[in-house]
């Protein structure tokens, strides 16, 4: 199998179209490496080294009753998707054992290894088995979205590669990674992995509805998986304008300018009571979705459309590409993190979602937001 530095597992289908420096294959070395985290088998079978880094191809082991499980219980909603709640659709992107979101680091001799790019697919057998099945003799391969023939190649020729089991589920991650700065082509006799599983979002059976200039009020909630009763105190519900201002955070882009978005929500402060287990937080989601930016009419036509770009906003905030500037106090804060001094750390604030005109209110799905797994450590060399 070849591999190729910074391109995705289709890289060996256009290598006439890299630059020379890119159309380098990489040299094999064998690892064969297998761990367990986050109740997955892993395995690590070989790395490809370059000139100027290295790539590694994570394989997890999803056990084929693991897939079989999960296909049962959403298999009335997979081709009516659009039929799902919001929090049906949050349940089984969390319940779906391809999704694993996880961040890999690794050092090279004690020295951390830079990661450049990478990619995933997964290897569902029952899937790929029906549809190879269904087209085979058909004139013309009409494969459905999602499915193409490069990708059931691309599957099988990793499966042969590294030898793994086809009646099992697998999903793949191909990571490059640039050698430790100032050691390039020194070689390693040591390799590092550590693996920090992202964090997931575990609704909560409430909803919290307040009015913009609201009372102070509580509404209880039970956590999804201890089940201990918490209290979210409302404190505050203003509404705030978002006023993009020519010059300071209008859209930088030409054809973003080209564009009106939504300026008004409102922002929630709440505490909770007891506080959640540590290293958890409290999320509340807007239950509504910001309103699409509307193309300006230009001077030759007094047409207006709808605008493709998606607008963010919710307990993350009014972020978004063409937003600049963001609402006083929310500079370099991470979702769902408390943006007030330390001293009033139990405070935390939330924001609707963006409308075009005023809002009075909102009603917030309640989240908790954890990491499923505590980050491990594994040595890969020797």
């Amino acid at each position: 199998m070849k591999v190729y530095f910074d391109q995705n597992f289709w890289g060996s289908k256009r290598v006439a179209e890299l630059e020379p420096d890119q159309g380098e294959c990489g040299e094999e070395r064998r690892l064969g490496k297998s761990f367990w985290y986050g109740g997955y088998e892993w395995k690590i079978p070989s790395i490809y080294q370059f000139r100027k880094g290295f790539v590694l191809d994570f394989c997890r082991r999803i056990p084929s009753d693991t897939l079989s499980a999960f296909m049962e219980k959403w298999q009335d909603y997979e081709e009516k998707e659009e039929q799902l709640t919001d929090s049906q659709r949050r349940q089984m992107e969390l319940e779906n054992p391809m999704n694993f979101d996880v961040r890999f680091e690794v050092e090279a001799d004690g020295y951390p290894a830079p990661m450049s790019s990478g990619c995933g697919t997964g290897y569902d057998p029952k899937k790929q088995k029906r549809e190879k099945k269904e087209h085979q003799n058909q004139a013309v391969l009409v494969l459905p979205e999602g499915l193409s023939e490069e990708s059931m190649e691309i599957e099988d020729e990793l499966l042969q590669a590294y030898d793994l089991n086809p009646e099992d589920g697998w999903w793949f991650e191909r990571c490059s990674f640039f050698w430790p700065e100032g050691r390039e082509g020194e070689g390693f006799s040591q390799l590092r992995l550590t693996i920090t599983a992202g964090r997931v979002q575990l609704p909560c059976d409430a909803i919290v509805s307040a009015e913009v200039n609201c009372r102070e009020f509580s509404v209880p909630f039970e956590h999804p998986e201890t089940h201990e009763t918490h209290q979210i105190r409302i404190l505050e519900c203003k509404e705030h304008r978002e006023e993009l201002k020519e010059g300071e955070n209008r859209p930088k882009l030409r054809f973003l300018q080209e564009y009106r978005f939504p300026e008004y929500l409102c922002i929630l402060s709440y505490q909770v009571e007891p506080p959640l287990p540590e290293g958890e937080v409290l999320i509340l989601q807007d239950c509504l979705s910001s309103d699409s930016p509307i193309q300006i009419a230009k001077e030759h036509s007094r047409k207006k459309g709808a605008c493709a770009i998606s607008m963010i906003g919710g307990s993350d905030g009014p972020t978004a590409i063409f937003f600049a500037g963001n609402v006083k106090g929310k500079e370099g804060r991470q979702k769902g993190e408390r943006e007030i001094p330390q001293q009033e750390a139990l405070v935390q604030t939330a924001y609707s979602a963006l409308h075009f005109q005023p809002v009075s209110g909102a009603e917030w799905q309640v989240l908790v937001q954890k990491a499923p797994f505590p980050a491990a450590s594994f040595l890969l060399v020797p």
